[in-house]
C-alpha cells in the first residue's frame, strides 16, 4: 500500500524561501517524508499557485 500526503502551497513555498518563518520546519518535514518513503502528491492548481508565489516573491 502506498503512503501519500497531499501537499499545499504554504509548505511548498516555505521549503524554498529561506526567509520564511516556517522554512526549517518545511525542510524537516520534507526529509521526514523522504525517510518514510511517503509520496507527496501535488494537485495541479496547487502547483500553479506555488509556482506563481515563487516566481513573483522570490524572483521579482
Amino acid at each position: 500500500m502506498m503512503r501519500a500526503v497531499l501537499a499545499d502551497t504554504g509548505p511548498l513555498y516555505a521549503a524554498n524561501d529561506e526567509g520564511d518563518s516556517h522554512h526549517l520546519r518545511a525542510l524537516r518535514q520534507s526529509r521526514e517524508l523522504t525517510r518514510e518513503w511517503t509520496e507527496v502528491l501535488i494537485a495541479y492548481p496547487i502547483l500553479l499557485e506555488s509556482y506563481s508565489l515563487l516566481l513573483f516573491r522570490l524572483f521579482a
